[in-house]
């Protein structure tokens, strides 16, 4: 079938467990905070059980890193108590009960995974934050991976204080490009609880239907060190997703979801043909200084794009202000980096959602190499 397979390949830099600020070159391989940014990628990441696990670094980092999460999984209740406590805002025991109904409709009503997830509510400050860095060449589509344990390789680095992720960045990688944001949900992938965390309550309800439903696809569906696919997977899935759900439950919300999907359509398309342009033009050149020219162009080019394009809401717009380079591009571009098969994924789940996510469970059982996990395995599947 052909569905958004990767294109090229591009060069990655990985940074083991153990090596953390020690890059090293690997083969060839497949595919500043701002407010404004894309509120989707700065809802998701599959974080903190890898890096507790990891042994990353230094000592001093992992130990940032348990503190923070352990303090999440201290200062968490049962939703079902928190609902009755009036030192939470009626707003945001309102939207307690959203997210833990969505996440029962979505293990009933769907078949996905839910274990400990969104039970419970970490009562934190309202601007506690969950922060995640991406590093790429400032003259290459080159992004620098960490890899762990359990998730494998993965694109991005959290913390828990914005200041080591800056410090971090500083000490590191000072000349690369970087894009450093916020999380307000992340996965351990069912080996921790993941309770609500303040920043959840920041999100419309139609995104928050959606964000959970992500999550769980997660929990679900999960191909150790294969960023791109999992993150195709739970966009795909979690959006078709939400949708069975407020399709059903609440038809003017799902209208709502609707636009905004087609906002983040057009959002994966400019991104990725933003992408495309700059690999076919580095591919003619061969000096850093003119890949910097041409990506000054394109970057441009893009932000003109963004000011002119028929958002249904603005914040897309906004992004022409935003400070746009190599990490920003490839951060997102995971979240869309196959578009042909994830909207193929996402019919196929529309017509039949839990048939697709067994499916796509079968595909994740013997992975050897990316070519394993695309789609014209899934008949293989069907056949076992």
């Amino acid at each position: 079938m052909g569905h958004g397979q990767p294109r090229s390949a591009r060069r990655t830099t990985v940074v083991h467990p153990f090596q953390l600020g020690q890059r090293k070159e690997h083969r060839t391989l497949g595919s500043h905070r701002y407010r404004p940014v894309v509120r989707r990628l700065r809802r998701i990441a599959v974080l903190p059980l890898a890096l507790l696990v990891s042994g990353c670094s230094t000592a001093g980092y992992l130990a940032h890193v348990a503190a923070g999460e352990l303090r999440i999984l201290l200062r968490r209740e049962p939703i079902d108590q928190a609902v009755r406590d009036r030192r939470f805002s009626a707003e945001q025991r309102r939207k307690m009960l959203l997210i833990r109904d969505a996440a029962a409709d979505a293990e009933a009503q769907l078949g996905l995974a839910r274990a400990h997830q969104y039970r419970e509510v970490a009562r934190l400050p309202d601007d506690f934050d969950v922060w995640v860095i991406a590093i790429a060449e400032p003259d290459r589509l080159e992004t620098v991976y960490w890899e762990f344990p359990i998730a494998g390789r993965v694109p991005y680095l959290g913390f828990f204080d914005r200041a080591r992720a800056e410090d971090y960045v500083a000490d590191h990688f000072p000349d690369k490009d970087h894009y450093l944001r916020t999380a307000s949900a992340f996965s351990t992938l069912g080996w921790l609880p993941d309770p609500v965390l303040p920043a959840f309550f920041r999100l419309p309800d139609d995104a928050i239907v959606n964000t959970v439903v992500h999550e769980l696809v997660h929990a679900t569906v999960y191909a150790p060190g294969h960023s791109d696919w999992n993150e195709s997977v739970a966009t795909a899935l979690g959006d078709a997703g939400a949708l069975l759900l407020l399709r059903d439950a609440d038809p003017e919300l799902a209208r709502v979801l609707e636009a905004r999907l087609a906002d983040r359509r057009l959002w994966r398309d400019l991104v990725d043909r933003t992408i495309r342009d700059l690999e076919t033009a580095y591919a003619a050149t061969t000096t850093a200084e003119a890949r910097l020219q041409i990506k000054a162009r394109v970057i441009a080019k893009l932000k003109q794009e963004i000011a002119d394009a028929p958002w249904s809401q603005e914040g897309y717009r906004r992004l022409a202000e935003a400070p746009i380079n190599h990490a920003f591009l490839l951060a997102h571009h995971v979240y869309g980096a196959h578009p042909e098969w994830q909207e193929h994924l996402f019919r196929l789940a529309l017509s039949d959602y839990r048939g697709t996510i067994n499916r796509l469970r079968c595909l994740t059982r013997d992975v050897t190499d990316e070519t394993d996990l695309w789609p014209e395995r899934l008949p293989d599947c069907d056949k076992q």
